[in-house]
């Protein structure tokens, strides 16, 4: 009995396949989604390294300009810009969400974005901070020097809130505690902040970020 029924289901199981998948796709539609940055993107797309290696490596970016390409990830930002258009003199890494589980070793030094805070990579005392805003973003930022055999580069710490797409958020948890003026920027509890935005630089140059390239 079994045996003559099961042809008779499997009929009628094919003949629904067909107004399922269309009624799947109707409500479910497939959306085009950004995939995670790599992890060890940072040991990779640093300053000095060749754009067309770069290019290899990452594909067309999703925005360009005079000598700045971006590239928007699920859970990052970065931004890169050329000397020349052949090799990078800046990048700069974003993580956009504190909360996300991924996080991203900043190369070589022993520090993550979105897990280390500004005690780790500048001192555990009150830090001076440079800042730049507008109606879009805030960012505060303290850059450092560190220097290696045959690699000295310019390290800036940064906290970024950015009108992004995806946003970029930083960590509430617990509050920065900044204080001062329009001329000075002291950041008093530098042991509890996470620092969710990194520039790494062959020259001092500020905080390198065109915001508006990821609206």
């Amino acid at each position: 009995m079994i045996g003559t029924e099961w042809p008779l289901i499997k009929s009628v199981s094919n003949a629904l396949k067909g107004p399922l998948s269309y009624l799947r796709k109707k409500l479910w539609p497939p959306k085009i989604g950004y995939q995670l940055a790599p992890s060890n993107l940072l040991e990779v797309v640093r300053p000095y390294a060749y754009k067309g290696k770069i290019k290899e490596l990452l594909g067309e970016p999703h925005h360009k300009a005079a000598g700045v390409e971006s590239y928007r990830f699920a859970d990052a930002l970065l931004q890169i810009m050329y000397e020349d258009d052949e090799d990078i003199r800046s990048v700069t890494f974003v993580g956009i969400n504190p909360w996300w589980p991924h996080r991203f070793r900043i190369h070589p030094l022993s520090l993550t974005l979105n897990r280390s805070t500004f005690a780790d990579g500048c001192g555990s005392d009150a830090l001076e901070l440079e800042k730049d805003q507008s109606s879009k973003f805030t960012l505060y930022w303290k850059t450092e020097y560190f220097g290696f055999p045959g690699n000295y580069l310019h390290f800036s710490f940064g906290l970024l809130e950015a009108a992004t797409w995806p946003p970029t958020t930083w960590d509430t948890r617990p509050q920065p505690d900044i204080a001062g003026t329009d001329m000075k920027w002291i950041l008093r509890n530098p042991s509890s902040v996470r620092f969710n935005a990194i520039a790494i630089t062959k020259k001092e140059e500020g905080f390198p970020f065109i915001w508006s390239a990821f609206q």
